[in-house]
């Protein structure tokens, strides 16, 4: 079964991005729920499940970002349907999506919010969309504490909190290729300075070197011997039919420098 995963409390997870649902089923292949909306990232917690993914919205004609949290019987406890963060809604020319979701330490949560929007210039390749993102801190019943956008021409990619700050990382074309940086901040959202980490050539092979910017993808790793970064670099090329196919993908560890 396509986008299922192994959950807890042996339940398994199936959402499908096209139909816009999130079904639970036990492990005998009993349907247990269901809930409107494709979850794919999911916490478990002592009382229930919180979930980030998308609604398709009015007539699915754009995608609407969403946090919610259920119970282990399916009912609903909390839910936040996050507001476009640009004025561009149309048919099929706005994805949005909560990324890296995670419980923060005081109760919390937080996640970067991720709006794609069609660039009609070069309306098949994905990767020439236009997107933007922010930062956002929610409350343990998913209200917005605060919210915190890059500077224009960047876009945040991950989030952790280390050591009682929050480092997000982030890269464009306004930085040197090759440069990771990061930026941290305290748990009110304020700013503490900022980090790079640069990755030479020896490190990328030259025939991805140059085309780092759009082809990279960051997770971050807490860890007690420090900050981590899992790093991958995604080689695609285009089909005779305008289609994306990968060709390979390297992966990185990197340390994050810390302030």
């Amino acid at each position: 079964m396509d986008n299922t995963q192994v959950i807890s409390r042996g339940l398994l997870k199936h959402y499908g991005e096209k139909n816009g649902f999130t079904e639970f089923i036990d492990w005998d292949g009993n349907f247990r729920f269901r809930t409107d909306g494709a979850f794919y990232a999911t916490l478990t917690e002592d009382d229930g499940l919180v979930m980030t993914g998308w609604d398709p919205g009015v007539g699915a004609s754009f995608a609407d970002a969403i946090i919610m949290k259920i119970d282990w019987q399916g009912n609903l406890l909390w839910k936040k349907i996050l507001p476009s963060m640009t004025e561009e809604r149309g048919e099929a020319t706005d994805i949005s999506d909560l990324d890296g979701c995670f419980r923060t330490s005081d109760g919390g949560y937080l996640a970067v919010h991720k709006q794609h929007v069609k660039d009609y210039d070069h309306p098949n390749d994905f990767h020439d969309w236009r997107e933007y993102t922010a930062l956002i801190k929610f409350s343990a019943d998913g209200e917005i504490l605060w919210e915190k956008q890059p500077e224009t021409g960047r876009r945040f990619e991950d989030v952790a909190e280390y050591e009682g700050k929050y480092c997000v990382s982030y890269y464009s074309g306004l930085d040197i290729p090759g440069n990771i940086c990061y930026l941290w901040l305290d748990a009110d959202g304020n700013e503490l300075g900022t980090t790079v980490r640069s990755l030479n050539r020896q490190e990328i092979p030259g025939e991805w070197y140059g085309r780092l910017m759009r082809k990279m993808q960051m997770e971050m790793i807490p860890s007690k011997e420090g900050l981590w970064q899992n790093i991958q670099i995604i080689n695609e090329n285009l089909t005779s039919a305008g289609d994306n196919y990968i060709m390979s993908v390297q992966q990185m560890l990197v340390r994050v420098p810390e302030l």
